[in-house]
């Protein structure tokens, strides 16, 4: 699938980091109500919506919207219908974005260091530390 083919792609300011990078993938529709992409190494889609807020579907989303890839297991991916994430400026998405990926790395560097037979007490303090400070600016970007 690709956006240019589904939708009027005119409309829309694609990101070229979601164009340019393989793990994103082109998931769009014509059915559904905008572009979007899907990452399953990060297990999230970003719907790209209209420039113009009048020309949207629901007057209440912003042009990025982020929402979790979940799996059944396998390749069976279905969308949460939670928003984690929503900017009109793409330089806040891509921050927002990058910071994701460096949470879910530490989230998977702390799960492994626990199934460590003896872990570093002080490693794990300050992944857990880190963990914490990456989460916080996460929600610090939602209000900017």
């Amino acid at each position: 699938m690709s956006y240019a083919k589904e939708f009027n792609h005119l409309e829309y300011n694609v990101p070229d980091f979601l164009l340019q990078n393989p793990v994103w993938e082109d998931v769009s529709w014509h059915n559904d109500v905008c572009p979007r992409w899907e990452n399953y190494t990060l297990m999230l889609a970003v719907w790209v919506d209209c420039a113009e807020p009048e020309c949207r579907e629901y007057e209440d989303w912003k042009q990025y919207t982020v929402c979790e890839v979940l799996t059944h297991g396998g390749d069976d991916y279905y969308l949460a219908d939670e928003t984690l994430f929503a900017t009109e400026d793409v330089n806040i998405l891509a921050a927002w974005l990058s910071l994701h990926e460096t949470y879910v790395h530490l989230e998977n560097a702390a799960a492994a260091l626990n199934n460590v037979p003896v872990p570093d007490e002080i490693m794990s303090d300050e992944l857990h530390s880190l963990l914490a400070m990456v989460k916080e600016r996460l929600e610090d970007l939602k209000t900017l």
